[in-house]
This record gives C-alpha cells, structure tokens and sequence, in this order.
C-alpha cells in the first residue's frame, strides 16, 4: 500500500479512482503491465483502497488464472482485475472482452 509520506502517489491514485468513478458503465478494470515487476499489482492493490475510501464496495482479483466469468459481480460497486503482464502471458489480452477499462503500469526510468 501506499506509505504515509508519500502524498503525491496517494493523490495519483485518488485522481485515478476520480477518473474511473466518473466513467460511465466502467465497474470492471484490469490493471496491467507490459512486463513483470511493473508495480501492477501494487497499483491494483492501491486503486482498491481509494476506491473502497470513496465508500464504494470493491473486490481485488488476482486474475492470474481467472475464469472469464466473475461470481458475486453484482454484489461489487467496482471490481479490480490484477492481471498477469501483457508480454508474459495472453490472459490480459484475453480478459479485454470481460472488462470495461484497463490501467496500465509502467516502471519509471527503466
């Protein structure tokens, strides 16, 4: 999660969240990158906790090796797919038709 001192991430992620909430009909999002050790799954794991802070219900799926179909949907205001990266595997490209968004992850100054 995002550390305490770090009030520039923590206000990305928060203008991220603001974004998808004020995307019409975008509840499921996959949140991806090109390569492993991205920082994909940190983002996942962050974009959950500020959407969940705007009092929103949300589920953070390890999508590594999901089934197309999602139980419990409905019961979610937004469900966020962390998904493998897109040049390790095709299942990010797969899950293309399942989502309504993606996020994408890129390291800096690599």
């Amino acid at each position: 999660m995002i550390p305490e001192n770090t009030t520039d991430v923590a206000e990305a992620y928060r203008l991220v969240a603001a974004h998808i909430t004020q995307a019409e009909n975008c509840r499921k999002i996959a949140v991806t990158s090109a390569v492993a050790g991205e920082g994909k799954s940190r983002c996942a794991e962050n974009l959950t906790k500020m959407l969940s802070n705007t009092g929103k219900k949300v589920l953070l799926v390890d999508a590594e090796s999901l089934n197309k179909e999602l139980a419990l949907e409905q019961a979610y205001d937004y469900i966020i797919l962390d998904t493998p990266a897109l040049l390790a595997a095709a299942d990010g490209a797969v899950l293309s038709s399942c989502v309504d968004g993606y996020v994408l992850s890129a390291a800096v100054g690599v």
